[in-house]
């Protein structure tokens, strides 16, 4: 099946504007959809929603907004692969592993063994350079 470019472009975009919302039901929507819409359209499409996402899952004052995005963090990763993985979220890792908030760590927690696995490649995980910590 051929996509569509300008109708693929168009629901992009307007998906984008979903995320900087001023509605705060509209933003946490944007990120509990994201994974689905990276998965049905493509994972290479997560730069166009990079900042966006990680404004939600690391500075957003919204607790439930901050709480649905890291509860999709692990299906986002698993999307991009690996090595995106290693280089977008090696950082945010850290700043998470931080939190003090005890709502976001129990998140966090209930999803580790599958974000390790998205950080796991057999062929470089002895590789010091992809460590995350």
């Amino acid at each position: 099946m051929k996509k569509n470019t300008n109708y693929l472009s168009s629901i992009l975009s307007n998906f984008k504007e979903y995320g900087i919302s001023k509605l705060e039901e509209i933003r946490k929507n944007f990120s509990y959809n994201l994974p689905a819409i990276l998965s049905v359209i493509d994972p290479k499409q997560f730069d166009a929603f990079k900042s966006i996402y990680l404004n939600h899952l690391l500075i957003e004052k919204n607790l439930e907004i901050r709480q649905t995005a890291l509860a999709g963090l692990h299906e986002i990763l698993k999307l991009i692969g690996w090595e995106e993985c290693h280089k977008v979220f090696k950082d945010v890792m850290k700043t998470l592993f931080k939190e003090t908030n005890f709502v976001l760590i129990k998140k966090l927690v209930e999803q580790i063994n599958e974000i390790l696995e998205a950080f796991y490649d057999e062929e470089v995980w002895g590789n010091e350079e992809y460590v995350i910590f």
